[in-house]
């Protein structure tokens, strides 16, 4: 099985305010993929969420043969998806914000046999993160025009 890492990050400002996602993708043969986009009006958790999906949508036509590993400095993504999410839905999402991108992430998720989500320390000098970052930086640019 072939080996992906995609580092995903979200940036917004003010939050809420404009945003930005990105993701960097390697894979164990050394090919590199990025990615970036922005909505205005949005939140710092919401750009998180759609890194990720941006990022699965991405490799989804190869999914069955893929070993993905997520990393990102989210841990509202980590925890979303590895503790959270099941009381979610058995308490039908009451209540729950950004929905819309949960139920589209978790339906994502589940057509992925191998996927992996690790938390990283953002800023901390890992490449996959730090690309990231710069990435979701654009990506709220490509809004905004503001470098703020």
């Amino acid at each position: 099985m072939k080996q992906v890492t995609i580092c995903t990050d979200g940036s917004c400002y003010p939050n809420p305010g404009d945003g930005g996602w990105g993701f960097f993708l390697e894979s164990d043969s050394g090919n590199t993929h990025e990615a970036f986009g922005g909505e205005k009006e949005t939140t710092s958790s919401r750009m998180e969420l759609r890194a990720v999906i941006e990022a699965l949508e991405f490799v989804k036509p190869f999914a069955r043969s893929l070993d993905v590993t997520v990393r990102t400095d989210s841990q509202y993504v980590v925890h979303g998806l590895d503790q959270w999410s099941a009381s979610w839905i058995k308490n039908l999402w009451d209540g729950i914000r950004n929905k819309d991108l949960w139920v589209c992430l978790l339906a994502l998720r589940k057509q992925f046999p191998s996927l992996h989500v690790e938390w990283c320390r953002g800023h901390s000098g890992e490449l996959g993160n730090e690309r990231a970052d710069a990435l979701a930086l654009q990506g709220r640019l490509s809004v905004t025009g503001n470098a703020s």
